[in-house]
């Protein structure tokens, strides 16, 4: 394949680029899910960076997926513009 396909101003560099930012986001947003999937918060004194810690999570994960669906916005712009 040439190198001239994958330039950031071709159509195919630009649905490459968009398609590796999704598989990315979605790897990393199902890893770091992982991680607090098994762990409750606890109601106990002490506990709260914990339990801080998992709802920062929720936020991360959140802003991911919009993230995720920004990127395959500008793939389906990339194809219909």
């Amino acid at each position: 394949m040439s190198l001239m396909i994958l330039q950031p101003s071709s159509v195919i560099g630009k649905l490459v680029a968009a398609a590796l930012n999704v598989v990315t986001l979605t790897l990393a947003r199902e890893h770091v899910g992982k991680y607090w999937k098994r762990k409750k918060k606890i109601p106990l004194p002490g506990m709260g960076e914990n339990n801080d810690a998992i709802g920062h999570t929720l936020e991360v994960r959140l802003n991911m997926l919009y993230l995720i669906g920004s990127w395959l916005g500008v793939a389906v712009l990339e194809l219909v513009l």
